[in-house]
This record gives C-alpha cells, sequence and structure tokens, in this order.
C-alpha cells in the first residue's frame, strides 16, 4: 500500500493494523520462509502459480482479501472520515471557530450597548 507524503500516518497504520487483525488466520497458512531465496520464491509463486499473486495464498483466499482490502480503500479515501480521532478533532475545530464567532458577535453587541449609555 502506497500513499502520498500528504496522507495522514494515524489513518494508514489504523488501516494496515486492521487488515492485519482481521486476517491473522490467512497470515497464519504461509508457510514461514526459511531464507531470503524462500521468501523470494513464495513472493513471487514459487513451484504453484496459481498462488503467485497474492504470495502464497489459495485463490479463494486471495479473493477474501482482496475484497475486504477493497472496501477499507474505499473507506480510508477521506482519512478524516475513517479516523475516529481526526473526526473529532475537524468536529472540534468546526465548534472552535463557531464559538470564537459567536463571542466577537457578543463582544460587539455589548461595546454597543456600553456606548450607548
Amino acid at each position: 500500500m502506497i500513499t502520498d507524503l500528504e496522507y495522514p500516518y494515524r489513518p494508514a497504520f489504523s488501516l494496515l493494523t486492521k487488515i492485519l487483525d482481521e486476517h491473522q488466520p490467512l497470515l497464519s497458512q504461509l508457510p514461514p520462509p526459511n531464507s531470503a531465496a524462500s521468501a523470494a520464491a513464495n513472493a513471487f509463486g514459487g513451484s504453484n502459480p496459481s498462488t503467485a499473486a497474492a504470495g502464497g495464498l489459495p485463490p479463494a483466499q486471495k479473493g477474501k482479501l482482496e475484497g475486504t482490502l477493497a472496501q477499507y480503500l474505499t473507506k480510508y479515501q477521506d482519512p478524516k472520515q475513517a479516523d475516529t480521532i481526526m473526526k473529532v478533532q475537524k468536529e472540534l475545530d468546526e465548534t472552535k471557530i463557531v464559538l470564537v464567532s459567536l463571542t466577537i458577535q457578543y463582544l460587539t453587541s455589548t461595546d454597543n450597548v456600553a456606548q450607548d449609555y
């Protein structure tokens, strides 16, 4: 998964953690690599070309992983909607702007009332 430099770190790592947590049983089924050469062979298909694209996963499990990944990538296109902390921060910022503008309006109106007396 690749992002640009502007994408926030928190949602990116949150996405990776969710995918790893949800697919832990799939990952545990992969054979452990004995060396860098065997890891490369497994990643590029080894002796079974049907498992090449998913790094050693059978086609049915590969399809399940791709479906989940597509859903998450759609959700995480807007990181402020996907990450709850960023979503709350955005709402707080909007509330702060409204509060400041209301305070300024109140102070200017009380200043006008005070000048009338």
